[in-house]
């Protein structure tokens, strides 16, 4: 914590920069002395995502970007949302109806909630209180890297003709991902298109929708893939068949480890290499227990051998359909 005042009311009271954490007592001594009821909190861990103006547009920009925080703090003319980070904060946005800051690192502070200025205005909390970073949403840039900046004249973007069909794309994937109805995501797709196409008029209604049934249509269909961010699926009927099995923990690991890392591939094939898994501590099981687990995972219809690779055993994910037996999962 820091403790605010100066002039306008925003300017911590103490040097802080390069330095450890002041007392607690400390600051409230020094906001006493200088008459303020305002203070800021230092982001080590944190990165705060400062929307300057609360517009719809601004909004939109940081919900389909990085999804709402559950910790936020309402300002003067904007929120601030709390993330759990670390490294290098993004590039502040200047877009139309869009002023965006990133705040990052233990150099770095934001008001408080609770925290009223000189001129009075007041920080307001809402939804969650910031008790503990470990408990922030993780801050995750979803925007698609291909987005252009805003040209540094006119303050638009812009997506030249030739690229359009590949931008929009893009941006509809991204969005997505955190679009709450496919006719949101349609909107947002129209909106774009009208703010950062370079001729938008002749570019059709009809086009955008397209494009937008077709990333919905990825969403639907659970193949949206974003790395160790993805959500996966996992059929409730099956787990509770295989954790009513003796070792049915162990063998529901196993099946959500695999999931993870191959069910997003149709029809993949893949080896299970239980020594090499032990070692390189992915799964904290014995050896015998990763070959236990397999075996359950077998006899639920859940895991198929399908061939060879060499001497090893290649396998293929299902989908729960019983064959009965450890030699019965052979296809």
């Amino acid at each position: 914590m820091l403790p605010i005042g100066g002039n306008e009311g925003k300017s911590p009271l103490v040097r802080y920069k390069d330095r450890a954490a002041l007392p607690i007592d400390a600051v409230l001594h020094r906001m006493l002395a200088a008459g303020s009821r305002a203070f800021a909190v230092r982001l080590p861990g944190m990165l705060v995502v400062d929307v300057d103006a609360d517009t719809p547009e601004a909004r939109s920009y940081v919900r389909k970007g990085f999804g709402e925080s559950t910790v936020q703090v309402r300002t003067r003319r904007g929120v601030h949302h709390y993330y759990r980070f670390s490294g290098k904060a993004p590039k502040n946005i200047r877009l139309p109806n869009i002023a965006i800051d990133f705040k990052a690192g233990p150099n770095e502070y934001v008001l408080a909630a609770a925290s009223v200025r000189a001129d009075g205005v007041e920080y307001i909390a809402i939804g969650e209180a910031l008790c503990d970073v470990r408990a922030l949403p993780e801050f995750v840039d979803r925007r698609p890297s291909e987005i252009p900046e805003a040209h540094p004249a006119s303050g638009r973007a812009s997506i030249p003709k030739g690229a359009r069909n590949d931008q929009l794309f893009a941006c509809a994937v991204a969005y997505t991902r955190t679009a709450s109805t496919y006719e949101q995501l349609l909107a947002d797709l129209l909106q774009m298109r009208t703010i950062m196409f370079d001729s938008p008029e002749d570019f059709s209604d009809a086009e955008v929708q397209k494009t937008a049934r077709s990333a919905w249509g990825y969403r639907e269909g659970n193949s949206l893939w974003e790395g160790r961010h993805s959500a996966m699926m996992l059929r409730r009927d099956i787990m509770d068949r295989v954790l009513a099995r003796p070792n049915g923990c162990e063998a529901w690991s196993l099946y959500s480890l695999l999931q993870s890392n191959h069910g997003h591939i149709q029809g993949k094939r893949f080896k299970i290499a239980s020594a090499s898994m032990q070692k390189a501590g992915v799964l904290p099981l014995s050896r015998k227990l990763i070959i236990r687990a397999r075996d359950i995972l077998i006899e639920e219809g859940c895991l198929f051998r399908v061939g060879y690779e060499g001497r090893a055993v290649l396998y293929l994910l299902g989908w729960g359909h019983k064959v009965g037996g450890k030699d019965g999962g052979r296809v």
